[in-house]
């Protein structure tokens, strides 16, 4: 237990790091790939207003992981240390079991309860709370 401890809290590792190639193509994969999420789920209102927060959570995990590999190649005492590193990691996941637990829980009770539009404004109950354009008046000369 004690060489866990201190294999996580240890100021400047001595191990080298060796995933710096591998972490560097999962940042690049969730920054890029955050831009094209919103084109998933575009036409989808549901969807859009669960995960609406989604994108700007993997560009956070994607630059927290960029930053710690940046501290960790640099070799500054404390930041690098592994521990911080499992937590960057343990953020992301909790990010992903939160969008699971959406797309699997919440969104098909939300597609369930979102009604259709009216077909016709004018004939449905609902037009009488819609906006009406001002009426023109004439000027006199």
């Amino acid at each position: 237990m004690m060489d866990f401890l201190q294999y996580l809290f240890e100021p400047t590792p001595t191990e080298p790091f060796t995933l710096y190639i591998p972490v560097l193509i999962v940042c690049g994969i969730l920054f890029v790939g955050s831009f094209f999420v919103p084109y998933f789920y575009k036409n989808n209102q549901t969807l859009k207003g669960l995960i609406r927060y989604f994108p700007g959570r993997l560009r956070l995990s994607a630059i927290l992981m960029l930053l710690y590999l940046g501290v960790r190649y640099q070799e500054l005492p404390f930041l690098s240390m592994n521990f911080f590193f499992y937590l960057i990691i343990f953020i992301f996941l909790v990010f992903l079991a939160k969008l699971l637990y959406i797309l699997l829980r919440k969104y098909p009770k939300a597609k369930i309860v979102v009604r259709k539009k009216p077909s016709s404004a004018k004939n449905s109950e609902y037009s009488k709370y819609l906006p009406t354009a001002k009426k023109k008046k004439k000027r006199k000369r």
